[in-house]
């Protein structure tokens, strides 16, 4: 997600598509913005469509690799925590 930071993680029950079109088209297919989502940042980019489909950087890919290294413990907890608490623990 380019609108948080490299890394950051943000839990999110519901809301809008926030511009990513893959999601808005899951949101219209479905009819509802009720969807448990797990976003991760990537940073802004000046070229958006680049710094998506682009590289991290040597700093970046630490931070990023980090996060990866959490996602099992992530799906592990999203499978037996109730949702609201499973946000508390990593929001």
């Amino acid at each position: 997600d380019m609108d948080l930071p490299v890394g950051k993680v943000r839990i999110r029950k519901n809301g809008s598509s926030g511009g990513q079109k893959g999601l808005n088209n899951i949101i219209s297919l479905l009819h509802t913005n009720e969807i448990k989502r797990i976003r991760i940042g990537i940073g802004k980019g000046e070229d958006a469509i680049n710094h998506v489909l682009g590289k991290f950087s040597k700093e970046e890919r630490i931070v990023i690799d980090s996060v990866m290294d959490k996602a099992y413990f992530m799906l592990k907890d999203y499978l037996s925590l109730s949702f609201e608490n499973f946000m508390s623990k990593y929001n």
